[in-house]
């Protein structure tokens, strides 16, 4: 069982240059957990590859409609007093935050592209190709991916 983290999720179920390093992910664990956040993050992920003419509304639809298919009966929502502790002290927003608390919570990895979070908490988060002993080409810090359409057989 692992935590995956949005940017993990839109690598899987859209086409992007870090697609393989998900679906590696996924092979060797493909217990995900995530928190009800995940929606939303998504959701926006997808709004702004439909903006930037990447996918069609009606496949962003079809992508995230299969998304919450395979992950509904795998949310879980970490403590709030966990979320604010860690972005209190780390400086890292609630966002971010819940990820963290998650994985600390279910006492699992947190598999993330996010930089911050790798060098912040390293015992808890794991680049893919970390987690996946793959060597990866170079590793999303938050910039804008590209994504395009992919569909995810259940």
């Amino acid at each position: 069982m692992i935590v995956v983290d949005t940017n993990v999720l839109l690598n899987l179920f859209c086409e992007s240059p870090l697609s393989r390093y998900a679906h590696l992910v996924r092979a060797k664990d493909g217990d995900w957990i995530v928190p009800p956040l995940w929606r939303y993050e998504f959701m926006n992920g997808l709004a702004k590859a439909m903006w930037k003419g990447f996918l069609a509304e009606s496949i962003a639809i079809e992508i995230m409609s299969n998304a919450i298919e395979c992950l509904a009966a795998k949310e879980i929502e970490p403590s709030q007093d966990a979320v604010l502790s860690l972005s209190g002290k780390f400086r890292i927003t609630a966002y971010d935050a819940t990820y963290v608390a998650l994985a600390r919570q279910l006492g699992v990895l947190l598999v993330t592209e996010d930089g911050e979070l790798n060098d912040k908490f390293p015992e808890v988060a794991y680049f893919m190709a970390r987690f996946t002993g793959k060597q990866s080409p170079g590793m999303v810090r938050e910039s804008t991916p590209v994504y395009g359409r992919k569909t995810i057989k259940k």
